[in-house]
């Protein structure tokens, strides 16, 4: 890359310039954009913070507290914490780039390259589990890389730290203490930095932090862990969800940047590790076993696009450490897709930022997020005008939506997953009012849940729409005497599966 001056600033002026337009940028994006149904679900989280939850640990909760604490409760207070973690996941990348040898120049590649991923730029202005994770496995990657630099024994209690907070984000996390053992193995340059009491030590700080998820699993018949782990099933041979993986991992990095991380992998597979490609040898070593897992789940069952974010950074390293191997087109190719990547997640969130979203006659994943407020104000003038003292739903995201825009002036509640909701505390009965059961037309005929009401009479089918523009129907009906267990247990019948219902299948 040429040599760099000693008198240059640590970190290029124009990456930083990067990083703050594209944190404004994207703070602009967030406060103007409405709530995703998962955002909702997190925010209502947030409004009892605990140190566990039925679908993920708590870290994500614990930022929209504080943020919301600070700055309110809207969409800005939302997401304003995992907008800024992205920044800081930025200037975290172009650190680790610099400990495994990359240069400056190429360290701020590797971090330009990050915000050109897709799903990297995708994920920068909502908030989602992955934002924490994603900051504190790279927060752990860099003082692993600076340990096999330096040496530095302490840094096993940092790197001990940064995993435990990172298993209380998302239990994705977990992949990294394998990806440590694999360094151990493979690396003699890190295994010489190794002690057994310092590792120990680093073992002991992050399950200290973890503890808490632990105990609060423990004292809920496990309930989260059986949720995640439980998609941990038996290998049922080649499926097309494994073609679908690869074919979406390529696009949701971007198409030039797997590119060039094949390129680099080819690159260090014909270095006979040498010493200038050990480093990059280890940030791999570091992502394998969460690629090995997720290619394996791939086998019987769908890989979400979002599941290998935390392994991105290192991707993007990697991707920028081909660029370093002096080439016109691999320089070509990079800057080509940073223009893509950029131009394009940035227009995504212009769009969803913008009138556009609801005003256009185009299907999007915008659609999530519009159309919530004016379906909340409608089903508020019908609670009230059959005198109904709550609503009910069938999925979480209608609930959390509901729940949001209602601003507690009608009680929500998820008449099939009441488990979803135990941090609320005991389960409150509903009382003599009758209510308005909001089902929407993919989740279950209406009367498949007969047994779980005295009464039901059909109101009315309304429409969560955007500017004229459909985007969901929804069946509303009056429901009187509520079965005794509904808040407690759900509806059950034997012809509804309840996960099923509330996952919209």
């Amino acid at each position: 890359m040429g040599a760099e001056p000693d008198d240059q600033p640590l970190v290029p002026r124009w990456l930083l310039s990067l990083v703050l337009g594209l944190t404004l940028f994207r703070l602009w994006a967030a406060s103007q954009t409405g709530l995703l149904p998962d955002e909702a679900y997190y925010w209502l989280w947030s409004r009892n913070p605990q140190v566990g939850y039925y679908d993920h640990p708590p870290m994500i909760a614990w930022w929209i507290w504080f943020s919301t604490g600070v700055f309110g409760q809207s969409a800005f207070g939302i997401r304003l914490l995992p907008v800024l973690s992205t920044a800081a996941d930025t200037l975290l990348t172009f650190a680790v780039a610099r400990e495994a040898g990359l240069g400056r120049n190429g360290s701020a590649m590797a971090g330009l390259l990050l915000n050109a991923m897709v799903m990297f730029g995708l994920n920068a202005a909502v908030a989602t589990p992955d934002a924490p994770a994603v900051t504190f496995w790279l927060l752990a990657l860099w003082a692993l890389i600076r340990l096999r630099r330096t040496g530095t024994m302490t840094l096993w209690l940092a790197v001990g730290l940064f995993a435990g907070l990172g298993c209380a984000s998302k239990y994705t996390n977990f992949f990294l203490g394998p990806g440590i053992c694999l360094c151990i193995a493979l690396d003699r340059d890190f295994r010489a930095r190794c002690s057994v009491a310092w590792i120990a030590a680093g073992l002991l700080v992050a399950a200290a932090v973890f503890a808490p998820v632990f105990v609060w699993n423990m004292q809920n018949d496990w309930v989260s862990f059986v949720k995640q782990f439980g998609r941990i099933g038996e290998v049922k041979g080649a499926s097309g969800h494994t073609l679908e993986f690869l074919a979406t991992q390529v696009a949701l990095l971007n198409p030039i940047i797997a590119g060039l991380v094949v390129l680099g992998l080819v690159i260090l597979s014909r270095s006979g590790r040498d010493t200038a490609s050990r480093p990059m040898l280890f940030l791999m070593a570091t992502s394998l076993p969460l690629v090995a897992y997720m290619a394996l789940h791939s086998l019987h069952d769908r890989v979400q696009g979002n599941w290998l974010l935390p392994i991105y950074p290192a991707l993007a390293i990697l991707a920028a450490f081909a660029v370093a191997h002096k080439s016109d087109m691999r320089i070509a190719m990079a800057r080509f897709a940073s223009l893509l990547g950029l131009g394009a997640t940035m227009a995504v969130n212009l769009y969803m930022g913008s009138p556009a979203a609801a005003t256009l006659s185009l299907r999007s994943p915008a659609d999530g997020a519009v159309g919530w407020e004016s379906l909340a104000d409608r089903l508020h003038t019908m609670a009230r005008r059959h005198k109904a003292g709550w609503i009910g739903t069938a999925n979480y995201g209608v609930t959390a939506e509901l729940t949001y825009h209602l601003a507690d002036s009608v009680r929500v509640i998820d008449v099939f997953e009441p488990i979803r909701y135990a941090f609320e505390g005991p389960a409150r009965p509903l009382g003599d009012r009758p209510g308005l059961l909001v089902l929407r037309m993919r989740d279950v005929a209406p009367e498949m849940l007969t047994a779980c009401f005295s009464s039901m009479v059909p109101v009315d089918t309304i429409d969560r729409s955007a500017h004229r523009r459909w985007l969901e129907g929804y069946h509303v009906i009056r429901v009187d005497g509520p079965a005794a267990a509904l808040t407690s247990s759900g509806c059950r019948t034997e012809n509804v599966d309840p996960k099923s219902v509330a996952e919209g299948r």
